[in-house]
């Protein structure tokens, strides 16, 4: 693998001034053709996949510790809490579900910070998306190591917040770094590999958790597991280049075109998005501009566009999916299945086969309408589950079939669209100058409605009772599918130069594209 980058850096470095590079001096023209300009695509995405998977493997890697973290607590935590000693406080369990959360949207803050140790901008635009992934990897690892040791609440609670810390990082960052190094032909399923490493992180956290059945204790070995992978990222971020467009955006041509070619094959100024928002040859090699303010970002001609940013993770938050990812275990054990960890993990299952069928599916049919079905699929399910909670007694008997079925339908039109859709969109729709950034709102927002989830489900379901909260859940499925419809565009096969003039025409602002590169 090194000596193959030594000869593509050494070619490129030969091509002197080149403006682009020749595609028969690397690899086949059909490469570049099929992929990277939306050609056939059997033989097309085996190719890509090969080329690209470094990256894909880096990025699923960093979303599975995304998922374990979400799922580890779902079957452990009556285990936890009665070890350490608050099974009777509704409000620390929350608390232990949810404070990583807290920490997730200060590390995604973090990705996008405007001065890091002192240097004008953003962990991720400054250094690189490799090197925010690599300083992510250590409260990865310490978080896990510290909840598994913990005698206290006090001490668990910690290490889920030092987890976090890095979860906001990783989750920020990965988005961006996929949607830079796929060819538009197939981002779609290529971006839909963050949210099957998600799918298969919280898998792998609720099978784990099925010795907890005989084994109260086993709890600690889950959280220890979770630092191993984190270690593995640590080492692939020194293996795998890092995004060709992130590089040509801070004047690295030769290394944006080594990256490029490693990655795709062949590699032109147009696929490093240059000539076109950049202003050419010249741009590639000019100063960075400065990077814009938190306020002047959303006082800018930009704030539109981040705005839907934020609402697609708000409301794929409040459509209630991480409140069945953290508790499902408990809502059935409440519906009279005792089997209820061991439900869950079908739970995962059916999540991570949904991703599956998505990633099939997203640059045939498009984002938007598997985006809109999905939240549809997802409303008439928890609607469902919420009249049968509310008959009660009439429907005793199917009270846990229902719970059952209807949780497992709900997880499936969840994967096959409102799951990766919304992360595959965020690389996708949001400007090159401000991706990072941008990022860093919409991944907030996620965040900050993510842990007011996981903090006042509980006390809502007291207060209300399930069924209620599974109402006001369907209600948000059905705001969402009306709002994908109306402010949303169709990003299939397309650049991201010819989706940020697109979406700028339907938000009516300006657009910093004056004339699009077509791939």
């Amino acid at each position: 693998m090194t000596s193959t980058m030594s000869v593509v850096k050494r070619n490129v470095q030969h091509s002197g001034s080149r403006s682009s590079l020749d595609s028969e001096q690397y690899l086949d023209d059909s490469f570049s053709k099929n992929v990277l300009s939306g050609g056939s695509r059997t033989e097309s995405i085996r190719e890509v996949f090969l080329r690209v998977f470094p990256a894909i493997a880096v990025s699923s890697l960093s979303a599975w510790i995304f998922g374990y973290h979400l799922g580890v607590v779902n079957g452990s935590l009556e285990y936890l809490a009665n070890d350490l000693g608050f099974a009777s406080s509704t409000g620390l369990k929350g608390l232990v579900v949810s404070i990583t959360l807290v920490g997730a949207t200060f590390g995604s803050f973090a990705a996008g910070k405007r001065r890091i140790v002192g240097r004008a901008g953003s962990l991720s635009e400054e250094y690189g998306r490799c090197y925010a992934l690599r300083v992510a990897s250590l409260p990865l690892i310490l978080g896990p190591v510290l909840s598994a040791a913990a005698t206290t609440p006090r001490v668990l609670i910690l290490g889920r917040l030092l987890a976090g810390l890095g979860i906001g990082v990783t989750s920020t960052v990965v988005p961006v770094y996929l949607s830079e190094c796929s060819p538009p032909a197939v981002r779609g399923v290529l971006g839909s590999t963050n949210q099957l490493g998600i799918c298969l992180g919280i898998l792998s956290a609720l099978v784990l958790g099925v010795p907890l059945e005989s084994n109260a204790g086993w709890w600690r070995h889950m959280f220890d597991i979770s630092s191993i992978p984190a270690f593995l990222l640590t080492a692939a971020t020194f293996w795998v280049p890092d995004s060709p467009r992130w590089l040509a955006k801070k004047g690295r041509r030769a290394e944006a075109y080594v990256a490029g070619v490693w990655l795709w094959g062949t590699c032109s100024d147009a696929d490093l998005g240059l000539g076109v928002e950049d202003g050419g040859e010249g741009a590639a090699t000019a100063p960075c501009k400065e990077e814009m303010s938190w306020i002047g970002l959303l006082m800018s001609k930009h704030r539109k566009v981040v705005l839907v940013g934020a609402m697609l993770f708000m409301l794929q938050q409040l459509s209630g999916i991480n409140a069945v990812i953290y508790f499902s275990s408990s809502v059935f054990r409440e519906a009279g299945l005792q089997a209820g960890v061991l439900a869950s993990a079908g739970v995962g299952l059916i999540n991570v086969l949904g991703t599956l069928m998505a990633g099939s599916m997203l640059d045939r049919y498009g984002r938007k309408p598997l985006l809109i079905g999905s939240y549809c699929g997802m409303g008439l399910c928890m609607l469902l589950q919420a009249v049968t909670m509310l008959l009660g007694q009439l429907t005793a008997r199917m009270a846990v079939p229902c719970a059952l079925v209807g949780t497992l339908a709900y997880v499936l039109a969840f994967a096959m669209g409102a799951g990766p859709i919304p992360g595959l969109l965020l690389g996708e729709i949001l400007p090159a100058d401000v991706r990072s950034k941008a990022s860093s709102i919409a991944m907030a927002s996620h965040w900050v409605f993510n842990f007011a989830i996981g903090q006042g489900f509980l006390p809502a379901c007291a207060a209300l009772g399930t069924a209620y909260v599974y109402l006001g859940f369907a209600v948000t499925c059905f705001l969402a599918a009306a709002f994908s419809k109306q402010f949303l565009i169709e990003t299939k096969g397309r650049t991201l130069e010819e989706i940020e003039t697109e979406m700028h025409a339907l938000l009516n602002t300006p657009s910093t594209i004056a004339n699009p590169a077509l791939s």
